[in-house]
């Protein structure tokens, strides 16, 4: 599944490649031409309902789970992840940390509304740490109900 609100990710990407299928949300209404381009290269197109500008991420979670999709692996943009964290959608989180520092002023990892002051920050709980070579894996579960 891709969650592109304006339709951008490019008809020769690998995602369109057998085996599987691609479920593409983007925002409503959608360029006809482009949809048809995309529904020939094997996507099925949702279009949904926006928040601002972009894909309204509460209404594609509702789709969801009337086809019984219930559990997401989401690996996005800082929006994306913003937008799942400011609705309270997310459950567990996996992070990657590597010994690159990117930097710029686009390299959030999460965008959205943020916080005004730390003792409003999400918490985790049942953390755990493991190391891949360089790279650390944190993991945890978001702590409910303290926000």
């Amino acid at each position: 599944m891709i969650v592109d609100s304006k339709g951008r990710v490019p008809l020769s990407a690998h995602i369109f490649e057998a085996p599987g299928e691609v479920l593409l949300a983007v925002a409503a209404p959608f360029d006809p031409l482009k949809k048809e381009k995309l529904l020939q290269a094997g996507a099925e197109v949702m279009e949904l309902p926006t928040r601002g500008e972009v894909v309204d991420i509460v209404e594609l979670l509702k789709l969801l789970g009337k086809r019984e999709i219930v559990t997401v692996l989401v690996e996005g943009g800082g929006e994306l992840l913003g937008s799942l964290f400011d609705h309270n959608l997310i459950d567990k989180v996996l992070v990657f940390v590597a010994p690159v520092i990117i930097g710029g002023s686009g390299a959030t990892s999460v965008a959205g509304s943020g916080i005004e002051n730390m003792s409003r920050a999400l918490r985790l709980g049942r953390v755990d740490v493991k190391r891949f070579g360089d790279d650390v894996l944190v993991s945890g579960y978001v702590e409910k109900g303290l926000v």
